[in-house]
């Protein structure tokens, strides 16, 4: 079979035309400083204040410059770096089809503000905005918090699980579909958390249901995780097999009364393994079109010695040839961790650590890179944050080295030596 029978299917072809390495793509130009829209803000006192939004920076894998990147090859990339960020940010398409994002000047998602924004001409194909005031941080709706919405979601889902209606149900909805409106509850829980539009989100029809072509799937049948992202099973090593194509999901354990943004961990959790699949795809797909004797595993080592991959994407697309996930799931938790901790109330939250005590039973088989690296992100994260995030970071982590076994100790004496 020639490469996926000569470029059958529409994702080979997508990746083919777009990725980078494979076609060469024009970066955007440094956009600090390009005003975007027009903003109209409402507080509560009835107070109107006008001004114009700017691009702060456009946000950019580890390792690139502005005005260099040529963007990312899946929309789903950049929303992620977007919902990291605590600004307004827009999501653009380029005039080659590829994803960026662009941090603004203006802060985001406050709970006591409306806002009506008028968008400029600008250059892009497309532009969608995340992280827009005015959105609810308790997410009320007709009279219920986030935390009473969850409640009576999670409740339903238990009775449904039990292929049982609640009478709540049938009273206050009669004649309605329960699995449906189910379902349609957690869309419209996943899509305010997300700020996106519910359009955006399939709903799987059976287990394992997934259509690639949407931003993010909800999977009311995922019982066993809160989010699955990525590509099922080990990545292709040879000429033929089929390439898969990655895809997020996310199902009902995602909720957490406590807040929306324990959502927003664990989409950018399952976003990064998406993003490891897609560059395991590209690069595979490059080996394949470069017409290398070597096998993919030996082509890879020349890459890397060559400098065209760096040690990262090595030890990623190796470990995915092999099934394996500690280099991934670091990254993720870590990239989890590092979007929502500083985010949370440092009281009251009694998982806003679980991400990174989680990253820890993988960080010790991640190889001496990921294990720099992420110590690395740890540091400048923890200079940058407020001072009771501080001193709640350093206390946790000095109990963390106290009570560690031998292996995870290693990390948690890395974090207090080099972090704190």
């Amino acid at each position: 079979m020639q490469m996926q029978q000569q470029y059958g299917n529409a994702y080979v072809q997508r990746l083919l035309g777009q990725a980078p390495g494979l076609v060469q793509r024009q970066p955007l130009p440094d956009v600090a400083g390009q005003p975007l829209a027009a903003i109209t803000l409402d507080d509560p006192a009835s107070v109107m204040v006008n001004g114009l939004i700017h691009v702060e920076t456009e946000l950019l894998p580890a390792g690139e410059k502005p005005g260099q990147f040529p963007g990312y090859q899946e929309r789903l990339q950049a929303y992620a770096l977007a919902w990291s960020q605590n600004n307004i940010c827009a999501v653009v398409t380029d005039q080659e089809g590829r994803y960026h994002a662009l941090k603004t000047d203006w802060p985001g998602r406050s709970s006591q503000v409306s806002a009506q924004i008028e968008p400029f001409v600008h250059p892009y194909a497309r532009l969608s905005w995340v992280n827009l005031p005015g959105k609810q941080e308790l997410f009320s709706e007709n009279g219920n918090s986030w935390a009473e919405r969850v409640d009576r979601v999670q409740g339903w889902y238990q009775s449904w699980q039990l292929k049982a209606v609640p009478n709540s149900f049938k009273t206050n909805f009669p004649g309605q579909n329960f699995q449906e409106h189910l379902q349609r509850e957690f869309v419209s829980l996943l899509a305010g958390a997300l700020d996106i539009s519910p359009s955006l989100i399939y709903v799987a029809q059976k287990e394992g249901d997934r259509d690639p072509t949407a931003l993010i799937t909800f999977d009311l049948w995922m019982s066993d995780a809160q989010g699955m992202g990525g590509i099922k099973g080990a990545l292709p090593s040879d000429e033929t097999t089929e390439v898969k194509e990655p895809t997020v999901a996310i199902g009902p354990r995602a909720f957490n009364r406590d807040s929306y943004k324990y959502i927003l961990g664990t989409v950018i959790h399952e976003t990064q393994h998406f993003s490891h699949a897609t560059i395991g795809n590209e690069l595979l797909l490059r080996w394949r079109k470069s017409g290398s004797r070597l096998s993919f595993e030996k082509w890879l080592r020349n890459e890397l010695g060559r400098r065209r991959i760096s040690r990262e994407e090595f030890d990623l697309v190796l470990e995915m040839i092999h099934d394996d996930e500690d280099a991934s799931e670091t990254l993720s938790y870590l990239e989890a961790f590092l979007a929502i901790y500083h985010r949370l109330p440092v009281s009251g939250n009694a998982n806003r650590f679980h991400e990174l005590d989680t990253m820890v039973e993988y960080w010790i088989r991640a190889g001496h890179e990921i294990n720099d690296s992420s110590i690395r992100r740890l540091a400048a994260y923890y200079r940058v944050l407020d001072e009771e995030h501080r001193q709640d970071f350093a206390e946790h982590a000095r109990q963390a080295q106290g009570a560690a076994d031998e292996l995870n100790k290693l990390f948690w004496d890395r974090v207090v030596k080099e972090v704190l």
